[in-house]
């Protein structure tokens, strides 16, 4: 199956994730199959941490063996309200929530006679941005009454976030949680110990001792990179005990990397959990994607490229400063601000996946001849090796 598949996170008030809403784009010649969909259903739910994932899933394929097939445990089911007349909305619903399953439905029109229909329904997402009529208004109030879970959908900023808190929605989907809200606030000294670190490793020739010094004055730190570095993501046979043995044993391009995702990790201490876990997919995605761009001696600089691309929002400042205290390549830093050259293409080719842009991510692909299932495996695969990153770091 000819299909990309990627994941929207649903935040509650404190911006934690809820669970995840799936989005797919199928090539037009290709047609959805039982045995593949099941196939990518596995794959994906398996790759998921802690978070149920609601499918979202066109009537097309509404087809009793296959929706029987996925585990209600980790995974429930999204119905695109455009996509069915409310009759088969009502009868797929019924069918659903009868076999074990919580629904969430997408795009929902809240002219609908809806009475019946909201004994069935678990979450309803509305686009927060559309003006609502009197009867809209009132159906929303029913379907409070109904404790059905009320989703404000396209937040894009952390304005409408908090109106849409005010307005008595209990959980938010957008782009909002990716945009920085500045202040002028000094950083904390452990930050500021943890940037020091970062600009440290980074440079052309780093201080070995002056790295060696930092860590071990830091037990967090040096507790979580040492369990990390230990770990499967990295693979050793023996146990790694030192900075020096470290370095030995990774390199040091694969050195500065588990370094410096120690010390995102640590930066987005009192931030929301979402963006250090971004971070680690865009850095994995990135990194694995210059194969299929033909430039794998880049893939560093494309690690460090996605794993820095929200340091803004995790440190609540304006981009172009915070880049101007880090000494990285200077591609990776225009190809993260100005999305310039194929480092550029390859930051919007992961921006737009994340968003489902299809349109944007198309025109790339088109450009690079990549097909959907290379790009679909690319991207499973850094949603994995994230997990395993978070796993560790762990308190």
């Amino acid at each position: 199956m000819d299909l990309l598949l990627t994941r929207k996170p649903i935040l509650n008030a404190k911006k934690q994730v809820v669970f995840y809403e799936t989005q797919s784009e199928v090539n037009k010649d290709d047609n959805f199959e039982d045995n593949s969909l099941k196939e990518i259903a596995s794959k994906y739910s398996n790759i998921n941490l802690e978070n149920k994932i609601f499918f979202n899933i066109k009537d097309e394929i509404f087809k009793e063996e296959t929706i029987n097939s996925f585990s209600r445990n980790k995974i429930g089911v999204s119905i695109y309200n455009n996509y069915v007349s409310i009759e088969n909305l009502n009868y797929i619903s019924k069918n659903l929530k009868e076999n074990g399953f919580s629904i969430l439905i997408t795009d929902f029109i809240l002219d609908e006679n809806i009475e019946q229909l909201s004994n069935y329904l678990d979450y309803i997402k509305v686009d927060f941005k559309e003006r609502l009529s009197i009867k809209q208004k009132e159906n929303l109030t029913i379907l409070k009454n109904n404790k059905i879970a009320l989703i404000a959908a396209n937040i894009t900023s952390n304005r409408e976030f908090a109106r849409a808190k005010e307005a008595g929605f209990k959980y938010f989907a957008g782009t909002f949680y990716k945009k920085p809200a500045l202040t002028a606030n000094n950083l904390p000294s452990f930050k500021l110990n943890y940037l020091n670190l970062l600009r440290e490793i980074n440079k052309k020739e780093p201080d070995f001792d002056k790295i060696e010094y930092i860590i071990k004055n830091d037990i967090s730190l040096s507790y979580n990179m040492f369990r990390l570095i230990n770990s499967a993501y990295f693979g050793f046979r023996q146990e790694i005990q030192s900075i020096r043995q470290a370095l030995v044993l990774l390199g040091l391009n694969d050195f500065k990397k588990w370094i410096s995702m120690k010390i995102m990790r640590g930066l987005n201490e009192d931030k929301p959990d979402i963006l250090f876990e971004y971070s680690l997919i865009r850095a994995h995605f990135a990194e694995d994607l210059a194969e299929l761009f033909s430039i794998k001696d880049k893939q560093f600089n494309l690690f460090l490229m996605g794993l820095f691309s929200l340091i803004d929002v995790i440190l609540s400042t304006n981009r172009s400063e915070i880049f101007s205290k880090l000494p990285i390549a200077v591609e990776t830093k225009q190809a993260i601000m100005h999305k310039e050259g194929v480092m550029g293409d390859i930051y919007k080719l992961i921006t737009a996946y994340e968003e489902a842009n299809w349109s944007e991510l198309r025109k790339i692909t088109d450009e690079y001849a990549i097909d959907f299932n290379s790009l679909r495996n690319t991207y499973f695969a850094a949603v994995r090796k994230a997990n395993i990153v978070i796993n560790n770091l762990k308190d």
